[in-house]
């Protein structure tokens, strides 16, 4: 339901819309059973015997995903505002609460004059809240269904004020859904002006007759298109802050100034923001909270100019008057003009400043020195020192309009001067000691002195199956970046995907898989000569279809992505910002030309100068350069014959470079190394393998088998150039006795190895099993025994006997085995396996049965 305040029975005066009071005939009674019932306008009965703090009212909010908590008095600010004691019910589904990080930015804050933690920072946003403003603002997930009731549980025993008096255990129940705003009025262009009810009824009259005089000018189609976007303006009061707007409350910086207004784009429903201090222009009241900070500024023009851009004009269909801006925009940055001024922190900036100087509505400063302002702050000026923005800006605002009072009285006008000078480069150094396995980055563009950097979330209305746009510089990076291959594979640092190429024109990442084996997950980052006076921008190139991540359009808060040609793409910066932290500047990814030749060869890659390794011959962008009969002795900068180091790696400030192979006749033989036979025998046959390598090619791999000096065995592997190879071979067929491998490698060059020697022995022949004669020995004939014995004989050394399975003791070349009886020694009625073997391997296998 709406509040809304009554001023006079009803009526609507002025465009002011207002509503009668609530048919309500006393406040909210506490219920027997313990639980309080909330009244319809949210408000709760206090409890006069109670001595702790108390609820006096309780509502959501219609505007933004907000539950409402209002105390008698300050209460603990962290516990009033957690999920751990406040459960919030629509019906039997429990709600799920946003919780309060220790530090940064928040969606649930309490507002109160005595919050610790804001009043412990340098801006103390909260300090002009009033006295009797202790509000915790819980943020929402999820949706709630209107035709349920809300119930809120508050665990009042960890909430406690300053006193250390705790808070009622209860239940809240018929919780109401309320608009925060309860006044607005409609003005003549279409815009609604709305406040709360700290906020007088004339404030709104005099917001909305400037807004209409800012939008004077007729045939623009800004009103228009600003209306049909539902554009609005809120109004706070004097001793209130902008975090109170319902669409301004979402990530609440501790740490921010306490600002007089914010601008209103389509991420927050085109809702723009304004003090009522600096509405009424209020001066020199002796309470200094009703004052405004800017006395010759006026904030509402600025900040309600950025939805003039971000909506009445970048939002038409037609971008006549968009590209108008931008081009006055860029022509200002180019020539130097507004030199250390906010109007040239970036576009959005130029055009609010300039919306007010345009009004003779802006403060000055006597030189060009102040980072914020300047001596240009009237129109007159605005013409002589930027005639082509003053040519734009006549198109869009009127020049027989004054902003009506109190800001018909223009800003004073004491100082002039033309002054210009190039725009200076952000301060940036390149990232020492990347860690690209843990490390956090930025993917950064730059567009006339604005950085943005690519976001995970969708947001580009007209893309809205993209799931990645540009925006503001904000935070510390959201991705992770490997170098792999002499590529990068971006990730989302959440875990969420990997920056694929889902086609020739798509990029996409949520919910994508990493896959080595995918080119399409590879980014090549190449260097941008034109862009000389930054080292560190360059172009983002698929792997799989050689084609760049670009802008869908002009660069602003909300531009997705595409592909096209390598060279058309939108120029990025990759920042390290773990390194950023650590350095002390923000510090980049260099991507670097290295230009690699040998003789007629030559092939430019695109590398980061942080990661970079020298390549190897056989692998010089895909190809083997190796030269036959020459070494490879390391490469060099161009001109030079000293060979780098291995571990060699770019220069800092170097965007090329050129690397030469240098060679050097093959005098050095060949390494071999013989692997098998690894023991010296007896072997009933020969397994030969041998190792080899060298570093300009090797021609073959010799193993040779001698006996008393004599060659019975040649085996040899021609092997064509390849820098380390296998021979292997399987002689079989020699006699017993004593014999040497000689083995070697040879070069392509014709170097030899030392010819090596390796002493083995031969025993092919099988263990001698044979039975024992004699009734003391042997009982039974023919394979079958009641008792057996057997003799076991071999010309080197028995390994092992074994009995179905069972090992028989053994010794050297005989191990006789004697009265074999069922039931011993493994030994079984029927059918029984004797197996004998040698060292060398040879077995040989008795069968016999007992009975």
């Amino acid at each position: 339901m709406k509040r809304r305040r009554t001023l006079v029975g009803g009526l609507t005066i002025g465009g002011l819309v207002v509503a009668s009071a609530l048919a309500w005939t006393g406040p909210a009674a506490v219920a027997a059973d313990g639980d309080v019932a909330v009244g319809a306008d949210g408000t709760v009965q206090i409890d006069t015997g109670f001595d702790g703090p108390q609820v006096t009212e309780v509502r959501v909010i219609n505007e933004a995903k907000y539950l409402e908590i209002y105390w008698d008095r300050y209460v603990d600010e962290n516990a009033a505002v957690s999920p751990g004691n406040i459960t919030l019910r629509n019906g039997d589904r429990t709600i799920s609460l946003r919780a309060k990080p220790a530090q940064g930015g928040t969606d649930t804050i309490f507002f109160d004059k005595d919050n610790r933690q804001i009043a412990a920072t340098a801006a103390n946003s909260m300090a002009r809240l009033p006295e009797d403003l202790h509000l915790s603002s819980i943020a929402y997930t999820g949706t709630i269904d209107p035709s349920l009731p809300l119930t809120l549980e508050i665990n009042g025993a960890a909430i406690a004020d300053a006193a250390g008096n705790a808070a009622k255990t209860a239940t809240y129940t018929g919780v109401p859904k309320l608009d925060y705003y309860t006044q607005s009025l409609m003005t003549g262009a279409g815009i609604e002006v709305k406040a709360g009810e700290r906020v007088g009824a004339t404030t709104l009259t005099k917001a909305a007759a400037q807004v209409d005089a800012q939008l004077a000018h007729s045939g623009t189609g800004i009103a228009a298109t600003m209306a049909a976007n539902g554009c609005s303006l809120a109004v706070y009061g004097s001793r209130e802050n902008a975090y109170l707007v319902p669409e301004h409350r979402g990530g609440y910086n501790p740490t921010m100034y306490d600002v007089e207004g914010y601008g209103g784009n389509m991420w927050n429903n085109c809702v723009s923001s304004i003090s009522e201090r600096n509405v009424l222009r209020t001066r020199g009241d002796a309470n200094t909270f009703l004052n405004t900070a800017y006395p010759n500024e006026n904030i509402l023009v600025h900040e309600f100019g950025h939805a003039v851009l971000s909506v009445g004009i970048e939002e038409q269909a037609d971008q006549t008057l968009s590209d108008a801006f931008f081009a006055a925009y860029e022509n200002a940055y180019t020539t130097g003009r507004w030199p250390n001024t906010y109007a040239m922190s970036n576009r959005d900036e130029f055009f609010a400043t300039l919306s007010a100087i345009w009004f003779d509505n802006m403060a000055e400063k006597p030189d060009w020195n102040d980072g914020v302002r300047s001596p240009i702050n009237t129109r007159a000026e605005l013409k002589e020192y930027d005639p082509v923005s003053y040519a734009f800006f006549a198109t869009i605002y009127p020049d027989d309009v004054a902003m009506p009072s109190p800001w018909d009285v223009p800003a004073p006008d004491i100082h002039h001067g033309d002054f210009r000078q190039e725009p200076a480069q952000p301060a940036r150094v390149g990232a020492t000691d990347v860690d690209y396995g843990t490390d956090i980055f930025r993917i950064v563009t730059a567009s006339l002195g604005s950085e943005y950097q690519i976001d995970r979330y969708a947001g580009d209305p007209d893309h809205p199956s993209r799931d990645m746009v540009i925006w503001f510089r904000w935070g510390g990076g959201v991705w992770n970046i490997a170098y792999e291959g002499g590529g990068f594979v971006i990730s989302a640092s959440d875990g969420s995907g990997v920056l694929t190429a889902v086609s020739d024109t798509e990029v996409a990442y949520r919910g994508v898989a990493r896959d080595a084996s995918d080119p399409r997950q590879t980014w090549t980052f190449a260097a941008d000569a034109s862009t000389a006076a930054n080292e560190y921008d360059g172009h983002l190139v698929n792997r799989a279809n050689g084609r760049s991540l670009v802008l869908d359009g002009r660069a602003g808060s909300g531009v997705s992505m595409t592909l096209t040609d390598a060279a058309a793409g939108t120029r990025w910066m990759l920042e390290d910002t773990t390194r950023t932290t650590a350095q002390g500047t923000s510090a980049y990814v260099v991507p670097v030309k290295v230009s690699l030749a040998s003789g007629d060869e030559s092939a430019t890659v695109d590398a980061p100068a942080q990661g970079f390794g020298l390549p190897s011959i056989t692998d010089v962008a895909g190809k083997d350069w190796s030269r036959t009969g020459e070494r490879f002795a390391g490469w060099a900068l161009a001109g030079s014959t000293e060979p780098l180091p291995a571990d060699w790696t770019i220069p800092a400030d170097t965007t090329s470079i050129e690397l030469v192979a240098l060679w050097a006749p093959d005098t050095s033989a060949p390494g071999a190394v013989l692997v098998s036979p690894a023991a010296a025998g007896p072997l009933s046959a020969v397994a030969i393998q041998v190792d080899a390598t060298d570093d300009a090619g090797l021609a073959r791999i010799v193993a040779d088998v001698y006996k008393g000096g004599k060659l019975v065995k040649r085996t040899l592997t021609e092997v064509d150039g390849a820098m380390a190879a296998s021979h292997t071979a399987t002689v079989t067929g020699l006699a017993d006795g004593d014999y040497t491998v000689r083995y070697s490698a040879t070069d392509e060059a014709g170097n030899v190895s030392p010819t090596t020697t390796f002493a083995f022995s031969v025993d092919g022949t099988a263990p001698t099993v044979k039975i024992k004669k004699g009734a003391a020995f042997t009982t039974g004939h023919d394979g079958t025994y009641t008792a057996v014995s057997f003799r076991i004989r071999d010309n080197d050394r028995i390994a092992s006997v074994t009995l179905n399975g069972v090992e028989q003791e053994s010794a050297a070349g005989k191990s006789d085995v004697d009265r074999i009886r069922a039931g011993e020694l493994g030994a079984q009625l029927g059918e029984n396996v004797l197996v004998v073997s040698d060292v060398a391997g040879n077995t040989t296998e008795v069968v016999f049965t007992l009975e």
